[in-house]
């Protein structure tokens, strides 16, 4: 080959090379908006829904096949603690099925600023009404009420169901994980009730009784 024929050939890849550089790089508005340092628009946690709903193998690229984070690093687990199909509440009547929220779900996917609020008194994005506060007449005018008997402090009452299922506790008396600080019941901006923190009784020893490290336990097996 001659040397003529050479240069027509490196010319050739270099220009094939150059072209598909800038077609690979060419700006989008996707792209815009990632330069920006977001992939949507201002509001699209109010307004993903149609857009999952056609095609959610769209989300997948950024937010991972299994939609944990992916390459986003945003969980859509965050708000849809139930998962695929991603309805906004893991129960086919929000009415009915959120009577039994304590034994299926925390608080704290109610209470953030995309759904009711931070303090579950109304949700808004961009200045759009979101989530429906749970503090109105129709709802619980004084809050969501407790799922047992009021007082509840007595440990022959509330001591069988902790020790059958602490997130049952949890889920209103703390966060996860195993955190059980008082949650919602103890936050000033939502009930205000102190008496919500398990550590207000349980300081020492949090959930077990003060001499729980003791020898007892091998002299009495009821103990355990």
């Amino acid at each position: 080959m001659s040397r003529i024929a050479v240069k027509r050939v490196f010319f050739l890849i270099c220009l094939l090379s150059s072209v598909f550089w800038l077609l690979s790089c060419s700006s989008t508005p996707r792209d815009a908006e990632q330069a920006a340092g977001r992939i949507h628009p201002a509001g699209w946690s109010g307004s993903h829904k149609n857009e999952a709903d056609v095609n959610g193998d769209h989300c997948k690229v950024c937010h991972g096949a299994d939609f944990t984070g992916g390459t986003s690093g945003v969980s859509c687990f965050t708000c849809h603690a139930s998962g695929p199909p991603f309805t906004i509440h893991p129960w086919a009547s929000v009415i009915d099925g959120h009577k039994t929220f304590a034994a299926t779900a925390s608080w704290t996917t109610c209470a953030n600023a995309n759904c009711h609020g931070t303090d579950l008194r109304g949700g808004a994005i961009s200045g759009t009404a979101s989530g429906p506060s749970c503090f109105t007449a129709a709802c619980h005018a004084g809050g969501p009420p407790a799922p047992h008997s009021l007082p509840y402090t007595d440990p022959s009452a509330h001591g069988t169901a902790a020790k059958s299922d602490l997130t049952y506790c949890r889920n209103c008396h703390g966060r996860p994980d195993n955190d059980f600080s008082g949650g919602m019941v103890a936050d000033n901006n939502i009930i205000g009730n102190a008496n919500g923190n398990c550590a207000s009784c349980h300081s020492q020893a949090k959930a077990h009784p003060t001499n729980w490290q003791g020898t007892n336990d091998d002299i009495d097996p009821s103990y355990d």
